[in-house]
């Protein structure tokens, strides 16, 4: 069932994927999905038949998560591993195969965090949905107090700041290590969800087969949570051994004179760096102007009209996460709860690793996204708001983790909150209101 190529599109360094291929009701849905089950023999094919499956059925995702343990994991571990011990002696070829090798197979690796790591929003909505049909008038604040501490973080060399390969690693940098503070963490929250586990079973007693329900939904939902979080950690396992190799390029085209500096090499297209030829250190200057310029802007959720259906199923989705706010006042932003809490601070706008000395503990962490490499200015925060992300992103995981409020998805946080203001962050309820409210 592939998306037709003009689904996919890179804007400003921003990826964005169209729906224009989405019909414009559910029932016209299952037909294409039906359709296309029969037109590809799907049935002919465990593999195909997953595919075509409803992306919220368990049964599909078990099938790829037995593949993903059983082969994708262990050979993407190992192909990091010989192709790490065989940069340092690998030439300028070699070294493009390798990276070419690694970027093939960490793609491969993301679709299963997709669709694997990705069921663990999905079974959260289902848990989300029991939750508010049978334990609205319960003890327990939100749904999402049940998945908080399902799995022990544990820090890595591999962790980054970006993506973009362009970014130096925080292992490369300076950086504190905060494993007593994060082990103690863990186990608050670890209390704080049995509580919350704890309230809902106490307003379930004497209803065995809403108890029952509950304890099967309950189950999933942490066992894909912290699914969801291990890949998510390793998907920059790759990182390190890229960031190597690209140096020792970079190296080789300085000394060809086709560069004049060795970091210039993230700025020059794949074709470039094979060819090595000719004085590409203007071009390499110009994009990385370009680049600065387009890493300071805010992205859009979403370009031009929204699509009705992703529309209604987004709403859906969105309302069945969001609690009741236990605050009152002005809201500045609206975006999808994705960590439990209400923290009340001043705003600090970070756009990058250079903004990180200046973020004070008990500061509203605002930015465009973060990635683990953010995390440390996590320990310091009193809440996380974002423009982009779902609960699937990384400031969603790691605001759960460090138990803090998070709003995310607001598409307009760094544009309308500023340096210094005061404002509440409901992120149980997904909302961001102005000044200190009771």
């Amino acid at each position: 069932f592939p998306l037709p190529d003009r689904s996919h599109a890179l804007v400003n360094g921003w990826y964005f994927q169209g729906l224009g291929w989405l019909p414009r009701s559910r029932l016209r849905l299952v037909g294409i999905l039906l359709r296309g089950v029969l037109a590809k023999g799907a049935f002919r094919s465990r593999r195909r038949l997953v595919l075509m499956m409803p992306p919220n059925l368990e049964l599909g995702v078990r099938a790829h998560q037995d593949e993903f343990r059983r082969r994708v994991q262990p050979a993407h571990r190992q192909l990091v591993e010989e192709c790490s011990k065989r940069e340092s002696a690998a030439g300028p070829p070699e070294l493009v195969e390798l990276v070419d090798q690694l970027a093939d197979d960490a793609g491969e690796y993301f679709w299963y965090i997709g669709i694997v790591g990705g069921y663990a929003w999905k079974s959260e909505l289902k848990l989300a949905r029991f939750c508010r049909r049978h334990l609205a008038v319960s003890d327990l604040a939100s749904h999402q107090e049940l998945v908080l501490a399902c799995r022990e973080p544990e820090p890595a060399p591999h962790t980054v700041f970006s993506l973009d390969w362009y970014r130096a690693l925080p292992s490369e940098t300076a950086s504190s290590d905060v494993g007593d503070e994060r082990r103690v963490r863990h186990e608050r929250l670890r209390v704080r969800r049995q509580a919350a586990e704890s309230a809902a079973r106490a307003a379930l007693a004497g209803q065995p087969k809403l108890r029952q329900r509950f304890e099967a939904l309950l189950s999933v939902a942490q066992e894909f949570a912290a699914v969801r979080e291990e890949q998510v950690s390793e998907f920059t396992l790759a990182w390190p051994v890229f960031r190597l190799a690209l140096r020792r390029l970079g190296e080789e085209l300085v000394r060809r004179k086709v560069l004049d500096e060795a970091d210039e090499i993230y700025f020059l297209t794949r074709g470039e760096v094979i060819a090595a030829s000719g004085d590409l250190a203007q071009t390499a200057g110009t994009r990385r102007e370009i680049w600065e310029r387009h890493r300071r802007l805010s992205p859009p959720l979403w370009l031009g009209p929204e699509h009705p259906l992703w529309r209604q199923m987004m709403d859906d989705q969105v309302d069945s996460f969001r609690a009741a706010t236990a605050t009152s006042g002005q809201e500045l932003v609206r975006g999808m709860p994705s960590s439990p809490g209400v923290a009340r601070g001043r705003v600090r706008v970070v756009t990058g690793p250079e903004g990180f000395g200046s973020f004070q503990a008990g500061e509203i962490l605002v930015a465009q996204a973060t990635t683990p490499g953010w995390t440390p200015l996590f320990a310091r925060a009193a809440a996380v708001v974002t423009d982009t992300g779902s609960v699937m992103a990384h400031a969603s995981l790691v605001a759960r983790e460090y138990g803090i409020p998070a709003v995310v998805g607001t598409g307009e946080a760094t544009r309308k909150l500023r340096d210094g203001m005061l404002i509440t962050v409901d992120g149980s309820a997904g909302v961001v209101l102005e000044g200190v409210r009771n």
